[in-house]
This record gives C-alpha cells, structure tokens and sequence, in this order.
C-alpha cells in the first residue's frame, strides 16, 4: 500500500505515514517515533515517548493519551484507544483488532498477543476504566473481552488456547481455542491465571495465585487451583458521619504526603460540630481552601485560599454555576473537575491509590517528591 508522509520531523527522526490524517494541539513526540496506517486521528494532548512504533490498518488515538517510551502496537486492522490512557514503557499489542475504551492504564512489559494473535478469530475488546498492571500476558489467539473498570494486578495471565504438538487430538489429548470474557467491575489478584474459554460474572475478585478453570458467577470471592467460590460479596457502606471520617483519615495521610513534595502549612477545624471538615492548606507559594463534606451545597464551597478544592459524597445539590473554578472531587459519582493544578492531580492520584478512583478524562499524575525532583532536571 502506497501511504504518504504526513508528518516527518528530521531532528527527532519521526515519522507518520497516512492518506487520510489528522492531529490535534499540543500533541508531543520523543525520538524514534513511527506511525503507519492509511487512517490516522490523533486527539489533543496525546504523547508519543521514544522508540514507539504504532501500526495498524486503522488508529484512532483520543486526547490526553500517552505512550511511553518503546510501547509497540501492531494491528493488522482496527486499532483504537480513547482518552487518557496509558500504554506503559515496553509494553506490546500485537492482535488483528484493538478496541480500548477510555481511561485505560496497560502496565510496563505487558503484551497483548502471542500465539495465534493475527488469526481470523484475534479480536480485543476493552471497556472504561480498565488498569492492567505490570507484565501482564493477554492471548488474543481467541477474543478476549474485559468490561468496564476491570484491574489487575502484576503477573497475570490471559490464555485462550492450550496445545502442545506431541500431545496430538488424535492420541486423546484436549485442544482448547476459546475466547474469555470478563465482567465488569472484577479484580484479579497477582499471578493469577485465566485459561480457555472461562466467563468471570460482574464484581467478582479472584485471589492471588488462582488458576480460573471454570466461569466464576457474579459477586464473589473465588481463590484456589483451580479457583472456586469462597463466600458472596455484597457492598456495606458505611453510616454517613463514618464514611467523611474515613475520608478524612486519607485527607490527612495526603497531606503528610504532600509535606515531602514541598513547603507546607495546614490549618484543620470542623464545620458545625463536624464530621464535615475544612482545611487551609499552603504549599510552596499558593494557598488552598479545602472543605470535606458528606454533601455539598453552596454553604459549604470554600471560597478565601488561591485555588479551592471540594471533596464530597454529594456533589447533587451544587449548581453548576456556583462550582465554576472549583477543584471538585464526587466520591460516589468517582468523577472530578478537568481543570485541576498540580496539587489537584496529585490529590486525585492519592485518592486513587486508595480505592477512591476519580476521573476527569485526564491521565492520573503526581508531583515529585522534592527529594527527587531536581534530578528530573536532567531528562
């Protein structure tokens, strides 16, 4: 197929190869970088880092979307991935078609591919909100489906066929090419692995070092070779007054985080009586207005620092108008604003890496601590 050079910067030695092409502001390249297919949409904001290499009969790449450095895709036809996802450092996707939704983390030095992965049947289809962690294997010999929110985490293992030519069909011996479709919301613990043909049942969580043999239902703890059902999972919130002290217990070990990032100072009182609370945050050279609150209305938006930060269980009964500019974080609707600074994200991160995951279409980021951060002077 004859394809054009769309886009070549000599320099940096990389290159775009498309007929039919387009690119967003503010998208960023490494060295090294190839990108081939007669179809090329890249959104706003996307990062390329060095020696990524991303081929396919069709790309779509939406905004806020990064590919560290050496990430490799090869598709033979579809390739798409929507915003804010990250494609870690050395990591592979070798399959016939690639459909990733929004939001998407792929650890470094996991592959999607191996045997099989552009056969007729190799087909990839993820939702939202999916992380796979680091050194992850997922075998597209056959389709593979991941619903919304599903994680992972190292060393986990996606098969979809088993064989070994000395132990032929014709002697007795089992063949297996099978697609595996997963749920959403399920959670697969290290080292897990996933064989054949299995379909794991939505908010489900599988322990590590189980090997998935046989469909596992719905709401489930599953564990074990191979893994079966060991009790019934059902959420039990907490009362209202212990789910803002929760919140508040991981706003302070924020906070003492944010204290080997840079010069801090912190003021912390209750709001009528409490449990809700409001914090006056410094850092560096700005001043943050926090308030924590099981619901938030106009009565409670801080208002007196440079920037302000809200974090509710309730963000309902605040009218868009009276948020404008506000850093907003809805606990339960696990969304926040776009237009967070570098203190926002870091919160978000934080929170995150607390399971109180909030999204913006952004990818998650933190600041550096300030022990480590003068040696990013040298990248």
């Amino acid at each position: 197929m004859d394809l054009k050079l769309q886009f070549h910067d000599a320099e940096k030695d990389i290159k775009i190869y498309a007929n039919d092409f387009s690119m967003g502001e503010n998208v960023t390249f490494g060295g090294k970088s190839r990108i081939v297919s007669p179809t090329v949409n890249i959104g706003d904001s996307a990062v390329f880092g060095v020696n990524t290499d991303i081929r396919a009969s069709s790309i779509s790449i939406g905004e806020h979307t990064l590919f560290a450095d050496g990430a490799r895709v090869l598709c033979p036809e579809n390739f798409s991935i929507g915003a804010a996802g990250r494609v870690d450092r050395n990591s592979v996707i070798e399959t016939r078609n690639c459909d990733i939704g929004d939001e998407f983390f792929f650890g470094e030095g996991s592959a999607i591919g191996f045997g099989g992965r552009f056969g007729r049947a190799s087909d990839l289809k993820i939702g939202n909100q999916v992380a796979v962690s680091s050194r992850n294997v997922l075998n597209t010999s056959a389709p593979i489906t991941l619903g919304n929110r599903v994680g992972t985490s190292d060393d986990v293992y996606f098969l979809t066929h088993g064989l070994h030519h000395s132990h032929s069909v014709l002697l007795g011996y089992p063949l297996s090419y099978e697609p595996i479709v997963v749920d959403d919301n399920v959670w697969f613990g290290m080292r897990t692995l996933v064989m054949p043909g299995v379909h794991v049942g939505r908010n489900t969580i599988i322990a590590s070092n189980s090997v998935v043999l046989r469909d596992l239902q719905s709401d489930i703890l599953a564990a074990g070779v191979p893994a079966v059902r060991k009790k019934d999972l059902r959420d039990t919130p907490a009362a209202e007054d212990q789910q803002i002290r929760m919140a508040s217990d991981i706003m302070d070990r924020w906070i003492a985080d944010l204290e080997t990032k840079g010069s801090v100072t912190v003021h912390r009182e209750t709001i009528e009586g409490g449990p809700d609370m409001r914090y006056e945050i410094g850092f560096d050279e700005r001043t943050y207005s926090v308030v924590l609150c099981y619901a938030l209305d106009a009565g409670r938006v801080p208002g007196t620092g440079d920037r302000q930060i809200a974090v509710t269980l309730n963000s309902g009964k605040l009218r868009e108008d009276e948020h404008s500019g506000l850093m907003l974080f809805d606990l339960t609707e696990k969304t926040a604003s776009s237009d967070l600074d570098g203190v926002g994200e870091d919160l978000r991160d934080f929170l995150r890496r607390h399971s109180l995951a909030c999204f913006n279409r952004r990818r998650f980021a933190s600041l550096p601590p300030k022990e480590f951060a003068w040696l990013r002077l040298y990248d």
